[in-house]
């Protein structure tokens, strides 16, 4: 069973992750931003959206399909991410499965990790706003 039943609610927590990211960990922001690129995370099962653009401060955080140019776009599935934000499951070991998908220059996927790091820190509140919504 999913952990998400909609993208309504994956949306939900995306956008209260990453606004408490941005609010209380300004320092991933700043890593998006030094990294000078754009970003799509595409997540299946169900699905969602997010591009982070980096190119230029401030950082801007678009939710849904966007149509823009990213330099590197990395599609998981939303209970994979799931269980990597709460520490189940390490990146590494999630990029080893197979089923988180690359385009673009893999090496720039580890500027991603601040935010795949830090995140595990807001991930759990992120969750009972999902809760508190229902």
């Amino acid at each position: 069973m999913s952990v998400f039943f909609s993208s309504e609610e994956l949306y939900t927590v995306l956008h209260a992750l990453f606004d408490r990211l941005e609010e209380e960990d300004p320092e991933v922001s700043q890593a998006v931003l030094d990294t000078k690129m754009a970003f799509r995370l595409g997540f299946t099962e169900p699905e969602a959206e997010l591009f982070i653009n980096g190119k230029k401060n401030p950082l801007i955080i678009e939710y849904g399909p966007i149509e823009k140019k990213s330099d590197l776009e990395v599609d998981i599935p939303a209970d994979m991410f799931h269980e990597i934000m709460l520490g189940e499951l390490t990146l590494k070991k999630a990029f080893a499965t197979g089923k988180i998908k690359l385009r673009g220059p893999i090496w720039k996927a580890f500027a991603l990790e601040k935010i795949f790091q830090y995140g595990q820190k807001h991930y759990p509140d992120a969750l009972s706003e999902l809760r508190m919504g229902s």
